[in-house]
């Protein structure tokens, strides 16, 4: 019995007088699953509400694998949402003890350019009503969960509890989706009706958590801590070669030349590497190669080159129409806009399969300039980080972030992904590490320089 259903009941009972409790009633004929997760989301928005760094965690664990996706009947709860708002009152009620920069330094400007721009493109948008709810659904809730990311992860065991909640929860879909594989599933993807229903940017996805479950590998002191890390990188591995991405087949190839690069064995790395290529070689069925075959020469592969080309062509037809405004977030494969500046056999509307495109074409070219270099800055800070820092960790963690973007970037050419969620978990996470690289910074300065207000190059902050 659904939520409205039991209402139903508890209204007709009282109208017949019955002096029982309604609310007896209610949990008597309430389905058992209500009210199992009832009182432990209850608890969980009351932990929020007392320590924010609690929701941080709960808030990316219904984010990435919300419950309402694997039971049914719990769709109208939005149980991240609600944790959002809870974790924003309690922000505001417990504000943090040091706050990072979110208001200042050159992000700042890059992400005003951004919501200036989106925010004026929804009131130029050939669809009011479509955009606005993109914007309110999905960027607003992004941007306000990456500042109160920024507030609440104060050092780098904070940083380390992020990246670990990450890591477990795309290691979870990802045996989710070797499970499926085992099953016959024809096509592996995320979670449907989230960003990462379609298998090529689940691959993406999990790509992004290779480099970070890596550093988590690296810096891990127990070692069957590091054992469960190295098997969570295998079982991502495996997941992105059962999407049959062939996209993710490109940033398979990336990853293992970032993890031969980061390796202090190099040759034992190539031994390993190469024994598991010759054991997937042995265990893939042909189609999976049959398919990777297609990138190079095939039909299908003539047919979505010539598709997505096709969409690029007709963005950049948009952008040149409306270079201030856009079309309207979330327009691009909208009737009445595609069919505009489509050629006329192309009876099948699709976004533009390009991140860079689809965000200039759908809010203008000021919006793919803020998008872009907030990207870029995050990645030159980062760069930064890994130069300078005197921590091995952090300058750790910076390269795993820094690898993260670079794999999101290259997966940007080939999908609509300009506002998804684990993207702006790392963009929040780079201000933070930066943050406690100045930090350090500072505390290395020697007293006599700090009387003098000096700093030794070595100690500087670093220019951006």
């Amino acid at each position: 019995m659904g939520t409205g259903n039991a209402f139903h009941a508890v209204t007709k009972y009282v109208e017949r007088g019955s002096r029982e409790l309604t609310i007896l009633y209610l949990l008597g004929n309430m389905p058992i699953r209500y009210l199992i997760v009832g009182p432990l989301f209850a608890c969980v928005l009351l932990l929020t509400l007392l320590r924010p760094k609690f929701g941080i965690i709960a808030f990316l664990g219904l984010l990435f694998i919300p419950p309402q996706f694997f039971f049914w009947g719990f769709i109208e709860w939005r149980m991240p949402f609600v944790v959002a708002m809870v974790l924003l009152i309690s922000s505001v009620l417990n504000p943090p003890r040091r706050y990072f920069p979110v208001f200042s330094g050159t992000q700042r400007i890059w992400w005003t350019l951004l919501l200036a721009s989106l925010i004026n493109s929804v009131l130029w948008s050939a669809d009011f009503d479509r955009s606005y709810a993109i914007l309110v659904d999905t960027w607003l809730k992004t941007f306000t969960f990456a500042f109160l990311l920024i507030l609440w992860t104060e050092d780098e065991k904070d940083v380390r509890r992020v990246l670990w909640t990450v890591v477990i929860c795309f290691s979870l879909l990802a045996m989710r989706g070797l499970y499926q594989y085992s099953k016959g599933y024809e096509e592996i993807g995320g979670i449907g009706f989230t960003t990462m229903a379609d298998r090529n940017d689940f691959a993406m996805h999990l790509a992004m958590v290779v480099p970070i479950a890596f550093f988590l590998v690296r810096t891990s002191d127990n070692r069957w801590v590091k054992f469960g890390l190295a098997c969570s990188v295998v079982i991502l591995f495996a997941c992105i070669v059962a999407t049959y991405s062939r996209m993710g087949f490109l940033l398979i190839g990336l990853s293992f030349s970032y993890l031969w690069f980061v390796s202090k064995r190099k040759i034992l790395y190539l031994i390993v590497a190469g024994t598991i290529a010759l054991v997937a070689v042995a265990v893939m069925p042909g189609k999976y190669f049959d398919r990777m075959a297609t990138i190079f020469n095939d039909k299908e592969q003539d047919a979505s080159i010539t598709g997505r080309l096709d969409g690029w062509r007709y963005g950049w037809k948009m952008v040149e129409d409306h270079p201030i405004t856009g079309v309207g977030l979330d327009t691009f494969e909208t009737p009445k806009v595609y069919y505009h500046y489509a050629d006329s056999g192309d009876s099948h509307p699709h976004v533009a399969h390009n991140a860079y495109i689809q965000i200039a074409a759908e809010a203008g070219i000021a919006a793919f300039i803020g998008w872009f270099m907030w990207i870029l800055v995050s990645v030159k800070q980062l760069g930064s980080v890994v130069r300078g820092s005197v921590n091995e960790k952090l300058r750790a963690c910076a390269l795993a972030l820094k690898l993260s973007i670079s794999f999101y970037l290259v997966g940007a050419i080939f999908l609509s992904a300009e506002d998804r969620e684990l993207l702006f978990v790392v963009l929040g996470l780079c201000i933070v590490v930066n943050s406690l690289y100045k930090r350090e910074a500072e505390e290395n300065v020697p007293q006599k320089y700090r009387l003098q207000g000096l700093a030794p190059s070595s100690a500087r902050e670093p220019a951006v």
